[in-house]
């Protein structure tokens, strides 16, 4: 069950802006577009997917493309998505993105003799693609929803030991590796010390684009959380599943990867939202409020108008707001609770 804070608080920046916050509950919509699929090169801009067999799947919001002739980067197998692109007012922008996949131990797909890429479902509001392979004496099977007015791709692999002698000491997991950019990773959640315990998302994002990638099963953290895995071990003939969410999203916030966090692990939240105006009480055209937690950046918010939100997991936080043409203001105290 989640539960909302329905205080309010107001404070001052002393930097020529001001912040007024409130707490309460957060909506939000999403635009609905039919999802379609194609077969051959991709229309991306700068794409690398260019075989006569690679699947590009768009939502209205997004495309992707599938390798299944073109070779993906790094010598990866075949099979996972290595270009995305923002669909922004009908128009698609460049590819943003190298590889997105999962990964059986490490960057180790290989050896692989076959990958099977086909398009199991396809109509306007959902198209699912499953990637088949195998990586020694294990198959996978991995497969992603895309979905109408989602801007999140659900991906879930079943690995499976087909072999008669046990895999040991495994990082598997999820990888998404961006075009440029910059990253910011929430780390692998701790309790009592030493404890690990899984949980964390990391996120890729530009002024006009985000990549995130949710892997609550990870509780290991490669290459600055482009790489989520897990260490375990597969059995001979046992199987284990998988899941994840990329994110795509058009603006780089990080509120809506935030808020993707609160529903899935459906944690108690409440909304920060209210007005940035400078010091002669004008509106701020796009501030952009920044939330830290234990002294590091945990999430930010960009507004238009004046106007921000952002819903928050019960707890302390700091704020501040910055925007283009201001000092950064002070940072205050703000605590959400149950209250």
């Amino acid at each position: 069950m989640r539960f909302f804070a329905e205080t309010e608080v107001h404070f001052y920046m002393r930097t020529c802006l001001l912040v007024l916050i409130g707490v309460g509950v957060l909506l939000s919509a999403a635009a609905n577009a039919e999802v379609s699929v194609a077969v051959g090169p991709t229309n991306i801009p700068r794409g690398d997917a260019t075989g006569a067999r690679d699947i590009t799947v768009t939502n209205g919001g997004f495309a992707i493309a599938f390798a299944v002739d073109t070779a993906p980067p790094w010598g990866v197998a075949r099979g996972g998505i290595i270009d995305i692109a923002i669909i922004s007012d009908g128009e698609l922008g460049y590819d943003i993105a190298s590889l997105a996949d999962f990964m059986p131990n490490d960057w180790s797909s290989w050896p692989t003799t076959y990958q099977r890429v086909t398009v199991e479902h396809e109509t306007a509001d959902e198209a699912i693609v499953k990637t088949v392979r195998d990586w020694g004496q294990a198959e996978l099977e991995t497969t992603f929803h895309i979905r109408d007015g989602d801007s999140k791709i659900q991906i879930t692999t079943r690995m499976t030991n087909k072999g008669e002698a046990p895999l040991a000491d495994l990082l598997t997991g999820y990888v998404v590796w961006p075009d440029g950019g910059h990253l910011i990773a929430e780390p692998v959640a701790t309790a009592n010390g030493s404890k690990e315990s899984p949980g964390g998302w990391t996120a890729a994002y530009d002024e006009h684009w985000l990549l995130g990638l949710h892997a609550p099963f990870s509780d290991v953290a490669v290459s600055r959380g482009r790489d989520r895995y897990v260490r375990h071990d597969l059995a001979p003939g046992a199987s284990r599943i998988f899941e994840a969410w990329l994110q795509i999203e058009d603006r780089g916030t990080l509120a809506p990867m935030v808020q993707t966090e609160i529903e899935f692990r459906q944690l108690a939240s409440g909304r920060v939202s209210g007005r940035v105006v400078s010091a002669d009480g004008d509106a701020v055209t796009q501030p952009a409020v920044v939330v830290t937690r234990d002294g590091r950046p945990y999430a930010w918010t960009l507004g238009n108008n004046g106007r921000y939100e952002i819903e928050l997991p019960v707890g302390d936080y700091e704020l501040y707001a910055t925007a283009r043409g201001y000092a950064r203001g002070v940072t205050r105290h703000v605590t959400v609770d149950r209250s």
